[in-house]
């Protein structure tokens, strides 16, 4: 069964790359535009994993990740950051609120790949 991967990022760019790269290896993905559309469609979807921006409008990846961590039917939902907010404390705030892991902009996909082969692996 294909593992399901939700993306989101205001950059309609950034989703096509993501969504045909994991496409290609095998990923079901499914992007979003916004915090607030994962929000609302996460439980139906059920993901593997979610991967996200942090500087988004309305609704950035922070809150959006801490409104996930603070409900029992998404709390397991393994994030990662793949943002330009590359200082030190934006890397220890995500953390520390629960990614899985932290990715920085301009995206590697290769990187970003070995990253997911590495969680879902581990998970089982």
């Amino acid at each position: 069964m294909k593992k399901k991967i939700m993306v989101v990022d205001d950059s309609q760019n950034i989703r096509m790359l993501i969504t045909n790269a994991l496409t290609k290896e095998g990923y079901e993905v499914f992007p979003f535009e916004n915090g607030f559309e994962v929000i609302k469609e996460i439980e139906a979807i059920a993901p593997d994993l979610l991967l996200a921006d942090i500087m988004m409008p309305k609704l950035d990846g922070l809150k959006m990740l801490m409104a996930l961590k603070n409900r029992k039917e998404t709390k397991d939902v393994p994030v990662i950051f793949l943002t330009a907010k590359s200082d030190v404390k934006s890397v220890a705030e995500g953390i520390n609120l629960g990614a899985k892991a932290y990715l920085t902009k301009p995206i590697e996909l290769d990187q970003l790949i070995s990253k997911l082969d590495a969680i879902f692996k581990n998970s089982g």
